[in-house]
Formats: structure tokens, sequence, C-alpha cells
């Protein structure tokens, strides 16, 4: 295994596609990398692609849930995203940062997946991951108080606390917008993708 520094995987000025795409985790939006100085590196540019559903993105019915949902979310994210890129993820944004690199290698120029897992639901081959009834408990917190469910959820690490739409202060950004469920956006049943 060889360790490299984000300014090893970026480059220079000198090189071409010096991109960065950052998705975020699951419940949350793209202001989660609000924290993030914008230059993180000469000549980078950063393409902070908000995941299907969440924060402005639409959630158009084909995108999922079900079979090959995180394929579609993948697919979704490649079509935003520059021709070639670092990829950076967060939880559930890593793990479609996966997808989008086992998808299309040839455009994922490294793969950053931070407090991410291959697979979120625990399975015979997959125990380290989270149990069903663990996700079932945390969609019913969901449907009986969003807002308070989504205040006890970790933010990225480093990620700044400010205040929510009801003045408490979130772990992270972007957490009090994503409380408030927007018609026509996946519900707390959307994390079949994440299977």
């Amino acid at each position: 295994m060889t360790l490299h520094t984000l300014a090893d995987l970026l480059g220079t000025d000198e090189t071409p596609g010096n991109d960065l795409v950052l998705l975020h985790g699951w419940g949350m939006n793209a202001t989660v990398w609000d924290g993030l100085p914008a230059d993180l590196g000469a000549g980078l540019t950063q393409h902070r692609i908000e995941l299907p559903g969440h924060g402005d993105s639409p959630f158009p019915p084909q995108l999922g849930p079900g079979t090959g949902a995180l394929w579609r979310w993948a697919d979704a994210c490649l079509a935003a995203a520059p021709a070639r890129a670092v990829w950076l993820g967060w939880s559930l944004g890593g793990l479609v940062a996966l997808a989008a690199a086992l998808r299309a290698p040839k455009r994922v120029r490294a793969l950053i997946m931070v407090t991410a897992t291959p697979r979120f639901l625990r399975a015979v081959d997959w125990t380290p991951a989270v149990a069903e009834a663990t996700l079932d408990q945390f969609q019913a917190g969901l449907l009986a108080d969003p807002a308070g469910t989504l205040s006890r959820f970790p933010g990225p690490p480093g990620a700044r606390q400010r205040p929510g739409p009801g003045g408490p202060a979130h772990p992270a950004p972007g957490i009090g917008p994503a409380a408030r469920r927007r018609p026509g956006r996946p519900g707390p049943g959307a994390r079949t993708a994440a299977r």
C-alpha cells in the first residue's frame, strides 16, 4: 500500500484536470463541506455534488430505491462530475464514490473514503456493518422526530457546528435543512440504496 498526501493525488498547477469531487453523507447536503478551505491546492477545483434527493438535488423516481439503486446514484453523480477527478466521499458519499470508481475507473484518479464502508447493512459476508434492526430504529426515529433524530447523527470529522432552522446547534452543516422533508424527495425508506 502506498500512502499519498492530497497534494500527491492532485498534482500541480500544470496537472490537467486538477479536480476534486466531494460527496456528502446521507441526510446531509453539499454545505457539509463549507468548512473546507476554498484553496486546498493550487489550481484545484472543488465539485460539491449533492446526492440524489439531498439538498437541492432532485430525486427522479428511476433512481430507486431497490435493486441497483446504488449504481443509479453513482451514475447520477458521474453525470454531474468532471471527466476525471479525485473523488472524496464521506459515509454514504464514500459508498457512492466507490461505486463510481468501480463503474468508471478511468474517471476516478483516486478515491478517498472518510468514515465510509463498502456496505452499510450487515450481512453474513459483511459483519462490520449496521444491523437491520438499528436502521429500522433510525427510520422510525426519522418518522417520529426528524430534526431530533438528525441532530444526533454525527457529521464528518472536523465539521463545524452551526445553528439549524430551529436554533439549536447541529453536529454538522447541512443537517438542519436536511431535516425538512421536501415533496418528491426520498424519505427514510431510501436507505435501501446503501444496501
